[in-house]
């Protein structure tokens, strides 16, 4: 792709802003097919990981949904029959999420206007991806006696090179634990026995700068203020960059996944 790329500073300007512009719905980064890259691979597999429990589950809550295309294969696999509920914080996902999991008879709840819904339902099984909008506090609530929560959780150096070069702080929530060490502190508080604790640190690439504008468009979160115009010199630098060493950039991708099971 790298050789068919624009050279001329206005002509890069003009592609990153049709790239900035591709649509992006649910949390589908299939665009970035070979352009955004993960250079080593996880240690663990999160749909695996949950499967064995959601077949046991009579009943699951899966947090921060995002297009449900996820939950929606989780559930096909596992031939899923009891009672399936969603939330999704982020309101342009809800409606991606409700046209994807609706047909499972799945309820997907807007949990930045309409969290109450959930009411104190509890749950064999809860699960999130990403996803922190409900507090470890409030999933100890909602867990079964002997219920698992099971997630794949973002830790507080994910993305630090980009806060670095455009100026942005980090995103990590404050409600949420920042790391593996932090985890089992705040769950243990919470009377959850952690059963799996594994954290990583990986590297993305980004094979060229248009994929990084898609992406910042899709995650708002990361870079606030972030327009083509706004952070032109730097994204021709990157451009430049990448023409140079044959990719834009390369950031840290800091995860890791923790197991904890309620007392019964």
């Amino acid at each position: 792709m790298s050789n068919n790329l624009p050279h001329n500073d206005e002509d890069v300007l003009d592609w990153l802003k049709q790239e900035h512009d591709q649509p992006f719905g649910g949390w589908d980064f299939s665009y970035l097919k070979d352009r955004r890259v993960f250079l080593q691979e996880h240690a663990w597999d999160y749909a695996e990981t949950v499967l064995p429990y959601l077949k046991q589950a009579q009943s699951v809550l899966d947090i921060d949904t995002g297009g449900g295309e996820i939950f929606r294969s989780l559930l096909d696999r596992a031939q899923f029959k009891g009672k399936a509920r969603a939330i999704e914080p982020y309101p342009p996902n809800v409606t991606v999420a409700r046209e994807t999991l609706t047909p499972l008879s799945v309820k997907v709840i807007d949990n930045s206007a309409d969290a109450a819904e959930l009411g104190d339902q509890k749950f064999d099984l809860m699960i999130s991806r990403h996803g922190g909008s409900l507090s470890p506090a409030n999933i100890a609530q909602r867990l079964k006696p002997g219920g698992r929560f099971i997630s794949e959780q973002i830790g507080d150096r994910t993305n630090q090179e980009l806060h670095e070069i455009f100026g942005s702080g980090s995103t990590s929530s404050d409600e949420w634990p920042h790391n593996a060490g932090d985890a089992r502190q705040v769950f243990a508080e919470e009377s959850l026995l952690i059963e799996d604790l594994q954290e990583q640190h990986i590297t993305t690439r980004y094979m060229d700068v248009g994929a990084l504008a898609y992406y910042l468009k899709a995650v708002p979160w990361e870079v606030p203020d972030f327009s083509i115009n706004a952070y032109a010199e730097v994204l021709l630098s990157l451009h430049r960059q990448a023409q140079e060493q044959g990719y834009a950039l390369d950031t840290t991708f800091h995860v890791y996944l923790i197991i904890a099971r309620a007392p019964r």
